[in-house]
């Protein structure tokens, strides 16, 4: 488990803190260097609750003893240097699909993402392109548009990325399980379903006489139940339900009025299959008179309904079957009975004899039981005759009702299959209700579409929302702030006079500072920081100083045969060491953790730590101490290779920043600005990574939008009220750069006399609006979607 810890630590303002985050030891004073930007992660559990929306890092002149006869002024606030945030990655659920096989021109399909009851998401995509990129393009349209919520699309081959913002009071999404389903369809099936009722009229039953019947609980194979004129056998297994079921249906027995009934239980027998064998053998014994003897021997325990044969030539076939109390002599006798108590044939012929085990019949002893009770006398009553047909004309999507039950017809189902759903084994059946009644019995069409038509679409990753446990500080020292020693504070400023609620690390703010901006990035959970927005970075002045780089050469080399030697591999690094000034334990352990991030740069260069950071006490009891380390600069490997190789993953473009401010913006429109994989919504300022960054707008208001670029006029336009507005091209913000975006009020029916657009050269244009139609530039100012999106 990593275990958050961080050089920078708050503490509550009045001293009252019992936060597991709480400062439990020294923590440094830092050095910050006018026009430094710092970021860093640190506990929600800082802002004591308060929302940080209304939280603002400040900083704040430390209490200090007064002149003689000066007020005592204790943690006064002296420069607002920057915000609290919680981090992108919790504003909107980050889900991605992946598309498979496109429809043929032929065939429909359609999709939609659909919550665990069936809602639908975002809207049902009913796309029919055929081409995999027009079909990419047109879905990322499709979820751009949603009109509820902001929707942000990106497109890598067949799958998409989809993130999706939560709107206050408007929409929300949790990270929950989604589906693929069909989504929303209107179109109707064009066949004619029917289920037709035909009245045959009126039909009197007589009075009857109803009775329940019991069986009883002994019942073995071969029992016998009578009930009037039908009789049950029972076979092996039965139980009284299954006897009962037999005899009669349901659980009474009627019959007509005064009729009397018969009802008895019999024993009855049961056969059972032998499972003895008896040894037969026809034994010679001698001649006599031309004829050969013998005698037909039987060996075993004989079984009721053993069957013993003997056959010879010239003699006929003679049968025995076994009766209860027959021994082996008795089979024998019975075969043994020619002169000399002998089995006689004609001199030569051999005896054939056969045994079958048999079956046996065993009389039941058990008592079996049928009985008659809860009499009812039942009046005559008149009911209506109704002939219910299924008519064959039935299509997937079709849905047929009977009674209180519906079923949606499948691809393959008949009007058999409908039937034999409502309980019936063919497609016409009688039914009866009250005279004055009519059968729920009807088909509607259904729609065209159904769970065969879903596009193929998968949910490839999440949906997922991080929510992190740490906010954003972002902090600027401005080149105004007056050189001196000051205290990070955090102000709730809900009220017209800002409460202090907490205090951090000393600040000496300097024009020239020791140390060097050290900026790193990581992702998802590290040294226990939470990366989970995009882009984000830690951003701070530590007390390091870097050496000059020394080169440093590795190399492998095979001795030849005949002499000499090859290098096979030879690498050449800048390596240098970074050296600590004195510092607190907390110092040390932030700075480690940074120098083992995934992506690491030191002022202006990028580099990794490959080995040990080594730490030296200076001062025994104040746990003050230096550390030594080396660091290897990246870019700048040579090696033998006929192409360039590196072991080391490049860290890219993080360590550049710009600055936007929004004037006017809150309440009047909602402002974003994206980049591939940053979005950031502008209200107040925002410190922004280096990047180009498309512009998005959704308006509340009509509205006036002016930008500024390092102070002079870049761009201005109309935005209509209640329209989502996405700028055509995109904003490059390098490194110092400072954007106003201003807004102003305006009516609905005005002009704006000139839009400037930067670009190579200065371009004006002419943009007219009024209530009735937009003319655009001839160039595409904005892009064709620009408005009428959808209305909100």
């Amino acid at each position: 488990m990593n275990i958050y810890e961080h050089v920078i630590c708050f503490e509550k303002a009045d001293g009252t803190d019992k936060s597991y985050y709480a400062a439990k030891a020294s923590h440094d004073a830092l050095q910050a260097q006018k026009g430094d930007v710092w970021r860093w992660l640190a506990p929600k559990s800082i802002a004591q609750g308060t929302d940080v929306r209304n939280l603002a890092l400040v900083l704040v002149k430390p209490t200090y003893v007064p002149n003689c006869g000066d007020a005592p002024e204790i943690n006064a606030v002296r420069h607002k240097i920057g915000i609290v945030r919680t981090q992108e990655s919790e504003k909107y659920v980050d889900l991605s699909i992946w598309v498979g096989s496109l429809q043929s021109a032929d065939n429909w399909k359609q999709f939609a993402l659909q919550r665990a009851n069936g809602q639908i998401v975002i809207g049902t995509f009913k796309g029919q392109q055929t081409n995999k990129v027009d079909y990419m393009q047109a879905l990322k349209e499709f979820y751009e548009s949603f009109p509820y919520t902001k929707v942000l699309c990106d497109v890598e081959g067949s799958k998409m990325r989809v993130r999706i913002w939560e709107k206050q009071g408007v929409f929300r999404l949790a990270d929950e399980g989604l589906t693929v389903g069909l989504g929303s369809t209107s179109m109707s099936n064009t066949n004619n379903p029917v289920i037709d009722r035909i009245d045959q009229g009126v039909f009197n039953y007589p009075a009857q006489d109803s009775y329940l019947v019991k069986i009883g609980a002994s019942i073995l194979e071969g029992n016998q139940f009578t009930l009037d004129n039908i009789t049950y056998v029972a076979v092996a297994g039965d139980t009284p339900d299954k006897v009962l079921k037999q005899l009669i249906s349901g659980s009474r027995y009627k019959v007509s009025e005064d009729h009397p009934v018969e009802a008895y239980a019999e024993a009855g027998s049961r056969t059972i299959s032998n499972t003895n064998k008896l040894t037969v053998q026809a034994v010679f014994d001698d001649v006599l008179s031309g004829n050969d003897n013998y005698h037909i021997r039987v060996n075993g325990t004989p079984q009721p309904g053993n069957v013993v044969q003997v056959s010879a030539t010239g003699k006929t076939t003679k049968s025995y079957t076994v009766q209860v109390g027959d021994s082996t002599d008795d089979i024998e006798d019975f075969f043994n009975t020619d002169v000399g108590g002998f089995y006689t044939v004609a001199a030569g012929v051999i005896p054939q004899v056969s045994f079958l085990a048999g079956i046996q019949v065993i009389e039941n002893k058990n008592s079996p039981s049928i009985n008659l009770s809860g009499y009812q006398h039942i009046n005559s009553y008149a009911v209506r005759r109704w002939r219910i047909i299924v008519g064959s004309d039935v299509r997937a999507g079709n849905i047929f009702y009977y009674g209180d039950k519906q079923y949606t017809a499948d691809d393959n189902d008949t009007s058999l299959d409908i039937a034999a759903h409502f309980g019936f084994d063919s497609v016409s059946f009688t039914v009866e209700t009250e005279t004055g009644a009519t059968p729920n019995a009807y088909a509607i069409k259904g729609f065209l579409y159904n769970e065969n038509n879903v596009a193929d679409v998968t949910i490839s990753e999440g949906p997922k929302l991080a929510r992190s446990s740490q906010l954003v500080f972002e902090a600027e020292f401005k080149c105004d702030i007056q050189s001196g020693t000051y205290q990070l504070g955090i102000i709730d400023e809900r009220s017209e006079n800002p409460e202090l609620i907490a205090l951090g690390n000393h600040i000496q703010v300097k024009d020239k500072a020791v140390g060097e901006i050290i900026e790193v990035a990581d992702y998802g959970d590290a040294f226990g920081f939470e990366y989970y927005e995009n882009g984000l970075t830690q951003r701070l002045r530590l007390p390091v100083y870097i050496n000059p780089p020394k080169q440093q050469t590795e190399e492998e080399r095979v001795v030849k045969f005949m002499g000499g030697y090859r290098r096979t591999t030879t690498k050449m690094e800048y390596v240098s060491k970074l050296v600590t000034t004195a510092g607190h334990l907390p110092m040390h352990v932030t700075l480690a953790s940074f120098l083992k991030h995934e992506h690491l740069r030191i002022g202006n260069k990028v580099y990794y730590n490959a080995g040990e950071y080594t730490e030296n006490m200076l001062i025994s009891g104040e746990d003050l101490r230096q550390a030594t380390c080396e660091i290897t600069e990246l870019g700048k490997e040579k090696n033998n290779f006929s192409r360039y190789r590196s072991n080391y993953y490049q860290s890219g473009s993080y360590g550049g920043f710009c600055k936007v401010i929004g004037e006017g913006v809150k309440g009047r429109l909602q402002l974003w600005l994206r980049s591939s994989e940053i979005v950031r919504e502008i209200e107040d300022w925002q410190l922004l990574n280096t990047a180009s960054y498309q512009l998005f707008a959704e308006t509340f208001d009509n509205v006036n939008l002016t930008i500024y670029h390092a102070g002079s006029h870049y761009l201005t336009a109309f935005l209509p009220k209640g329209q989502r507005i996405r700028l055509s091209d995109f904003l490059k913000f390098e490194t110092g750069d400072e954007w106003i975006i201003q807004v102003g009020l305006t009516s609905a029916c005005s002009n704006i006399a000139a839009i400037t657009y930067a670009c190579e050269r200065a371009v004006d244009l002419t943009i007219a609006y009024d209530c009735q139609s937009v003319e655009k530039p001839a160039f595409g100012e904005f892009s064709d979607d620009f408005n009428y999106d959808y209305p909100i």
